[in-house]
């Protein structure tokens, strides 16, 4: 059934590509505008620090478990060059339209003949479907838990031991790749919660799934790179209407954030690069 939905995805891009293209520009265009008028209209200052820089390494622990996903979608197993060419492919989700993913993660292959470059667009898909899954179930355990005032950790603990133990109990790859996707959210939601800890918020585990929640739905806008502007007007948008903080304060979270997730990418990309260098 799964196969048959990322097929379907797959025809659907390739035939509306270039629609889906030109929406996302406006959308990314129009979200930034508004992201723009968010800032003229409040009092913002941003407030940094040194010691906020071991955060990225929280984040990075979450990339390798994304890195493990896409070396199982593409090989089937663990691959030390499919995850080094992800993390040398985390540059190219600021390029537009999130082209250079893919190119970028065509590192062995792309000097060969037998270069299949649709297999690593399949692949992406196939990355992106599993992250958005897997982060949707993570926000709506946290709201039932949220909601009926039950452990949240212990809901996420025992959904990740199912995981688990149905990867080792089946031949498929689903329950593994699930896992993998489920505990690069963990890690994102847990080097969020630290940080926003860290700055001396109450309310960081809602802000920070909150902000993995707008995370998952800026996936599906590839026009704007790495979802610059649509996760942090969303974001902003969201908490502009519950009244916990100011709205400059949303505003000093959101670009946080935002700084923490850039390094984090700069890091990664950068002792893979060393690494890289260094083999040849």
């Amino acid at each position: 059934m799964s196969d048959k939905i990322f097929n379907y995805l797959n025809n659907f891009l390739n035939k509306n590509l270039s629609k889906l293209k030109w929406l996302n520009r406006l959308v990314a265009i129009i979200c930034l505008y508004l992201l723009f008028q968010i800032f003229l209209n409040n009092d913002f200052s941003l407030s940094w620090s040194q010691n906020l820089l071991i955060f990225p390494f929280i984040l990075l622990i979450g990339y390798m478990f994304q890195s493990i996903n896409w070396s199982l979608i593409i090989s089937h197993k663990l691959k030390k060059e499919m995850i080094m060419s992800w993390f040398l492919s985390l540059i190219g989700k600021y390029f537009p339209f999130k082209i250079g993913v893919p190119l970028l993660r065509l590192t062995k292959d792309i000097d060969t003949d037998k270069a299949d470059t649709k297999k690593y667009f399949l692949g992406v898909i196939y990355e992106v479907c599993y992250q958005m899954i897997a982060g949707t179930i993570i926000v709506i355990f946290y709201l039932i838990t949220k909601f009926y005032n039950f452990s949240f950790v212990f809901a996420l603990v025992s959904f990740l031991i199912i995981l688990l133990i149905a990867s080792k109990l089946t031949s498929s790859q689903k329950p593994l790749l699930l896992l993998t996707s489920s505990l690069s959210y963990v890690f994102y939601i847990l080097g969020i919660y630290l940080f926003l800890s860290k700055l001396g918020y109450t309310t960081e585990l809602d802000i920070a799934v909150a902000y993995i929640g707008f995370s998952i739905v800026s996936l599906l806008f590839i026009g704007s790179p790495a979802g610059i502007g649509i996760r942090e007007y969303l974001f902003i948008t969201f908490f502009q209407t519950q009244g916990v903080l100011e709205n400059s304060e949303y505003l000093q979270i959101a670009v946080l954030i935002r700084i923490i997730f850039v390094f984090s990418d700069f890091i990664g990309y950068t002792i893979f690069k060393i690494i890289e260098l260094t083999n040849k």
